[in-house]
């Protein structure tokens, strides 16, 4: 699409959203708009990518991975700045951290090895440790732990939405996740 055809729809939605908006507010009735369809992956689609987990986890993944395209979709339709913007990012960050989380617990209770503690940093280290993922995903996936840790944890020093609007954790998320997975897979 090329750049005034995709302005000229970029603002009639938003013409458009503000005025369901309101007339939310003003009925109090959902507006109940059907979501892009296609846009969020199925289970079919997401289910092949994890061989080392069980159906019961694969179907826990596959659920948050779907809220996941629905974030994503968010982060790039709408224009969020400020707190509300910095806070829809942490809202689409944790749930791809949470996946990694159980994605490294579960591969390391498949493949039999013992963590020294069951938490995140734990996995993370044993996976390093075994060689399963080098050094420089550890130190990734570790700084997504540590700031879901400050978001979850520390109000006081809850980060901020970066400068550029883009949001700078989700996308480092996203790719430490798919390099987790490669790895993970790889190795099973």
């Amino acid at each position: 699409m090329e750049f005034h055809a995709f302005k000229k729809v970029r603002d009639e939605f938003q013409d458009h959203a503000k005025t369901l908006t309101e007339a939310w507010q003003d009925t109090g009735k959902p507006v109940n708009a059907r979501f892009p369809r296609g846009y969020i992956r199925s289970y079919s689609e997401l289910r092949p990518r994890w061989p080392y987990l069980d159906d019961a986890h694969k179907t826990l993944v596959c659920q948050v991975l779907q809220l996941c395209d629905v974030n994503r979709w968010n982060l790039f339709i709408w224009d969020l700045s400020g707190p509300a913007g910095a806070a829809s990012v942490w809202h689409a960050t944790l749930p791809v951290v949470a996946v990694m989380e159980v994605l490294c617990r579960e591969f390391i209770k498949k493949k039999g090895l013992r963590p020294k503690q069951k938490n995140f940093f734990s996995y993370i280290e044993l996976l390093k440790a075994n060689k399963i993922i080098n050094e420089a995903l550890a130190d990734k996936i570790h700084r997504l732990r540590r700031y879901r840790n400050i978001v979850h944890l520390n109000a006081d020093e809850t980060p901020e939405i970066e400068g550029n609007g883009l949001p700078v954790h989700w996308n480092q998320a996203c790719r430490a996740l798919q390099e987790l997975e490669d790895c993970l897979t790889k190795n099973f």
